[in-house]
């Protein structure tokens, strides 16, 4: 089995998250989702976790079914959930499992959408869960896909003055800094080659994370309507885009 760096190192990654409201980056992701979406469509949010995109989601409408296979996340999760109205808990199903097996794990069960943030990045071989995330999206449906924009690397050390991580992580493509678990930084090219070979056709990608992704935002503040629209718009636009600490692919199954 290809290495998982997220199972080599998954109480100190859950912690990370856990403590980090990403509030950006979901807000992001459910606006991009939603104008291309309609509502009351059903989603798969493979390696879902703590819950978060999937409660952005379904207070939008949509039905989610989050598998993951961390117990501690689904945990939270579960407690994420349990704050919500009524309604959004009805549109939020909680499952144990790896997305590489999801085929299995939901008896074929197709949905309009599937998602996959935050997962490839941590796998040395993607192939398996690309197969298993296409064979579980609809004929048309959409495939959204979150992962760290190799372009982009030292500009988060960069923004947060730690000169010498920013300057390493440029001269050497294999440096890693020592604060953060070891990833696999693929490229949006990598993906879309590798989708394309199985029938699903490329429509867009954003940038997620332009001006924030260094800065701990707290959804108090009243800034933050501004501070989305900022995100969104540069998200959209280069060369902002290109420097965003994540890029957000939208992708569609072919019919046939």
């Amino acid at each position: 089995m290809a290495r998982n760096y997220w199972t080599d190192h998954s109480a100190f990654l859950a912690a990370a998250y856990l403590n980090d409201s990403r509030i950006v980056r979901f807000e992001m992701v459910t606006r991009a989702i939603a104008h291309q979406l309609p509502k009351n469509a059903t989603i798969l949010d493979v390696g879902g976790g703590c819950g978060r995109q999937a409660i952005s989601l379904a207070r939008q409408g949509y039905k989610v079914l989050v598998l993951d296979p961390d117990n501690n996340m689904l945990s939270a999760a579960r407690q994420n959930l349990s704050r919500q109205s009524g309604e959004v808990q009805d549109r939020v199903e909680i499952r144990n499992g790896r997305g590489e097996d999801a085929v299995l794990l939901l008896s074929g069960r197709q949905f309009d959408a599937v998602c996959c943030h935050s997962v490839f990045m941590y796998l040395d071989d993607i192939n398996p869960l690309l197969n298993a995330i296409v064979a579980v999206t609809k004929p048309g449906g959409l495939i959204s896909v979150l992962s760290v924009n190799p372009k982009s690397v030292a500009m988060r050390a960069g923004l947060q003055e730690r000169w010498e991580d920013a300057l390493n992580t440029i001269s050497s493509p294999d440096y890693h800094e020592a604060q953060y678990v070891a990833s696999t930084k693929y490229s949006i090219r990598t993906f879309r080659d590798a989708f394309q070979k199985r029938g699903v056709e490329f429509v867009r990608w954003l940038g997620v994370g332009v001006f924030t992704d260094h800065l701990f935002i707290d959804a108090t503040t009243a800034n933050l309507p501004i501070i989305f629209e900022l995100e969104w718009q540069a998200g959209r636009t280069a060369p902002y885009k290109n420097v965003a600490r994540c890029f957000h692919m939208i992708l569609t199954r072919g019919t046939s």
